[in-house]
């Protein structure tokens, strides 16, 4: 049974430096952990590490061993983005301007009840800010979803959501929206966009047709911009059975370590993703001690009932 988006990851040059950008953002407290001490690293080739706590999941920044930090635009192929969703945008305001964090123009509205800014670390990664009026503003920040660009999301919406035992929403297509092109920084956007919910959030899925999709995932796990999206499961064995008859592929033996196993794949278009399980059901990296795992789908129910 899966349990949940685990976490959004991401390979970065600077660990410390963009964990504390990554804190401002999202307020969060952050564990750094040493270069081969971080379970959920084990295997890897990789340097510091750090996870970013949030009431329904994490964010992890892991050192990497190659590369450089580019910046990308939105369109860019692979793990494009993490979103976190919060009540009051206030707060982080003020956080971002005291550390001087680049910022697109918005925040926009697309008139969806939210309202969107994208933001740019210290090595030029996307965090995108929805702001939820519908929901209580004394809040922390929450794990809304990681977003991924493709040039197919039915393909990729259709593997995901048999793999994670979930339903694709209806793709939505935005185009002609001066505001979404404002808020991306991209003239003539023409784009479709799909969710795979899982209980604790949702992997957004992008597929622009005007700016075509740029290039292909990062698929090396340790260099510098590589994105990946790591799962929670309860049978990391079924889970990988049902990925491989839907198009992943293994990177890796499964690795078991300190009571978590982990197995890396990719997915159809060549994304990294991450299938964890723990032994114990207390362990204080588990999605099952999350102070609120299921706080997306009680927004939503309070963003349906203020729009009912």
């Amino acid at each position: 049974m899966l349990i949940g988006l685990h976490h959004v990851g991401r390979a970065v040059a600077d660990v410390a430096t963009v964990a504390d950008d990554h804190a401002a953002i999202t307020g969060w407290p952050v564990t750094h952990t040493a270069a081969g001490d971080s379970p959920l690293c084990a295997g890897r080739n990789v340097g510091a590490t750090a996870l970013l706590h949030g009431p329904n999941g994490w964010l992890e920044l892991v050192g990497a061993t190659t590369g450089e930090p580019t910046l990308r635009s939105v369109n860019v192929a692979g793990v494009a983005h993490s979103s976190i969703q919060t009540g009051n945008t206030t707060p982080i305001d003020t956080r971002l301007a005291d550390r001087e964090i680049t910022r697109h123009d918005g925040p926009i509205e697309l008139g969806t009840g939210f309202t969107y800014l994208y933001v740019r670390d210290a090595e030029h990664d996307i965090i995108e800010i929805e702001g939820a009026p519908h929901a209580p503003a004394d809040l922390d920040p929450w794990l809304s979803h990681g977003a991924i660009v493709s040039p197919d999301i039915d393909r990729l919406a259709a593997s995901y959501a048999t793999v994670l035992d979930a339903e694709p929403t209806p793709p939505i297509r935005l185009a002609g929206h001066s505001e979404f092109d404002r808020g991306t920084g991209l003239a003539g956007v023409d784009v479709r966009v799909t969710f795979v919910r899982v209980p604790n959030g949702s992997v957004e899925m992008w597929q622009y047709d005007a700016p075509a999709p740029v290039g292909e995932p990062v698929r090396d796990y340790e260099a510098v911009g590589a994105g990946h999206l790591a799962f929670e499961t309860t049978s990391i064995d079924d889970t990988v059975e049902r990925a491989l008859a839907n198009g992943f592929a293994l990177a890796d033996e499964t690795i078991e370590v300190d009571g978590l196993r982990i197995a890396r794949m990719t997915d159809l278009d060549g994304n990294w993703v991450e299938f964890v399980e723990f032994d114990d059901l207390d362990d204080p990296c588990s999605l099952r001690t999350r102070p609120d795992l299921r706080r997306p789908a009680k927004m939503d129910a309070l963003l349906a009932a203020a729009r009912s």
